[in-house]
Formats: C-alpha cells, structure tokens, sequence
C-alpha cells in the first residue's frame, strides 16, 4: 500500500495538460488548473 501511495503524487505531477483533457473524468481538476 506503501509503494501504492508513493507512484500516486508523482503521476499527478507529471500530468501534463493534453494528458489532463483525455483524462476528463479522472482528473477534471487539472484541466481547470491548466
């Protein structure tokens, strides 16, 4: 769960704003921040 929790901030870092609009529902919250 560990290892789990640690691979979770670094993706959403890494999102960039072309990836946050094919993830719209997944993270409709960067697309706003973008």
């Amino acid at each position: 769960l560990a290892e789990h929790n640690n691979q979770k901030p670094p993706k959403v870092k890494m999102f960039t704003p072309l990836e946050a609009k094919l993830s719209n529902g997944v993270y409709p919250v960067l697309d706003l921040t973008f």
